[in-house]
């Protein structure tokens, strides 16, 4: 009998909002959260809690480095956080922990990124792009749009839609996707390699999060 992965194929939801995938459009979705300068934001603790992960991550990536040299000018990174309502306010807040970790070492590492909400097929918008700088500011508005819940996440449309229509502008690009993993398609191994691992420049990272639905 053959493999179930080899069977079925990826299936891949068009989205049926007119602005071309973006739940909701970025200038009005940002209106919602004004951010003033200079004040005291409540990210900076999560940001400082943070810091041994952005410690740990630059020290690993020094390491590999002196077998592996990196082309760190020739990369910029996404990162997807997935606002699926399955995953527990707390969860999320441990999302903004490991986002506050990774996005510090990328900037310390000079790695331009960007940061999208993805969650159903019709969700999927850009937050923070790769030409805006590294701040608090930016950390803050990503921490408070995270908790916009949506039904299921698509994980596949979702980076399909990334990798096709997020702006870059260098070769290699990596993914970072911090998701709980509630989707039955990524069950789909051979299908993944043929229809999202398909490209040599592109790596790919999934960071698990446990899933309210995982304890019930």
């Amino acid at each position: 009998m053959e493999n179930i992965n080899e069977l079925e194929k990826l299936h891949f939801e068009k989205s049926k909002n007119p602005n071309e995938g973006y739940g909701l459009p970025k200038e009005e979705l940002l209106k919602s959260f004004p951010l003033e300068k200079e004040q005291n934001y409540p990210i900076h603790q999560i940001l400082e809690d943070s810091s041994f992960l952005t410690s740990l991550i630059i020290s690993n990536v020094s390491l590999n480095n002196l077998t592996n040299e990196i082309p760190f000018r020739d990369i910029e990174a996404n990162i997807l956080l997935d606002c699926t309502r399955t995953i527990s306010d707390e969860n999320k807040l441990f999302m903004m922990l490991i986002t506050c970790g990774l996005t510090s070492a990328l900037n310390s590492l000079e790695i331009p990124y960007c940061v999208g909400l993805i969650g159903d097929s019709s969700f999927k918008i850009i937050i923070k792009s790769l030409e805006e700088s590294h701040s608090e500011e930016i950390l803050q508005r990503i921490m408070e749009c995270i908790f916009i819940s949506r039904y299921k996440t698509d994980l596949a449309t979702c980076l399909k839609y990334a990798i096709d229509k997020f702006p870059h502008n260098l070769k290699n690009r990596v993914f970072y996707t911090i998701t709980n993993g509630m989707d039955p398609e990524l069950r789909k191994i051979n299908r993944w390699k043929e229809a999202i691992f398909n490209c040599k420049e592109n790596s790919f990272s999934f960071i698990f999060i446990e899933s309210r639905v995982l304890k019930t």
